[in-house]
């Protein structure tokens, strides 16, 4: 997914949209939208029904097991690409007409496609809603800080760096892997969703309460108060040597263990 600099939000991602589409939400009107397979860019009805692009869904089902085989099969950094790049080459193998008929729309879509933040789409969808008696499509969250630059949020990681101290420490050699036994992140919210901010290492519930107390007293000075903190296990990492002497870093799957939010 490609990023933008948004004035509201910081660096955040981007999504590809029809020109229609683009334009109503320049004007704040949020349309339902579809994705053309492989290359996801957004489309309204009337470019999912001119292209006929319910036919090319209909003929094309790519299994995530497929995907992973073909991962399997690359070298290199290609290991490592994300799935439209194996979806490709799984229509390259098996349907290389229907794959050219999807480049064929994403060119002519793309001549006066638009971008536009994930989170400013978001904060439009909810306005719109509320202009139309709809029913709120997700729980708002507009007490809370947005923007990843905020100078709040850069006390708020000093602080907490001071209490994690991270570090950490080669496991067993024969796993490679590497775990983080105390680190922490920081993330902006957006009307979606609340600051979150993620925890690791920190398993007893008395030292957890400290660094909640800790943040909790952080905030007592802040104006945008809603927040979510998640407590997980050490974060581990897996690294693996690929056959070109390159080396791969994969973050293992978290394990939560309390999360708390904020209101």
């Amino acid at each position: 997914m490609p990023l933008t600099n948004c004035e509201t939000h910081g660096d955040v991602s981007c999504l590809e949209m029809c020109n229609h589409l683009y334009s109503n939400l320049e004007k704040g009107i949020f349309s339902s939208f579809y994705n053309l397979p492989v290359y996801k860019i957004r489309m309204c009805k009337a470019c999912f029904v001119k292209y006929k692009v319910e036919k090319i869904i209909d003929s094309i089902k790519i299994e995530k097991g497929s995907i992973e085989l073909k991962k399997k099969q690359e070298k290199g950094i290609y290991q490592i690409a994300p799935d439209y790049h194996f979806e490709i080459k799984i229509l390259e193998d098996k349907h290389p007409e229907i794959l050219r008929e999807i480049q064929h729309i994403y060119t002519e879509l793309n001549k006066e496609s638009g971008f536009e933040c994930v989170k400013c789409i978001d904060k439009i969808q909810l306005d719109y809603a509320r202009e139309n008696d709809f029913e709120l499509p997700f729980e708002p969250f507009e007490n809370t800080i947005i923007h990843n630059g905020n100078k709040d949020i850069n006390k708020l990681e000093k602080i907490l760096e001071k209490q994690v101290k991270m570090k950490g420490v080669h496991l067993e050699q024969s796993t490679n892997s590497y775990e983080m036994q105390r680190s922490y992140q920081v993330w902006a919210g957006s009307v979606k969703f609340p600051l979150t901010i993620k925890i690791y290492g920190f398993t007893k519930e008395e030292e957890q309460n400290k660094l909640l107390d800790l943040i909790e007293d952080f905030f007592k000075n802040i104006s945008k108060k809603q927040r979510k903190i998640i407590f997980y296990e050490s974060l581990n990492w897996i690294h693996t040597e690929l056959e070109n002497g390159m080396k791969r870093k994969t973050r293992d799957k978290e394990k939560m263990i309390s999360e708390i939010t904020i209101k």
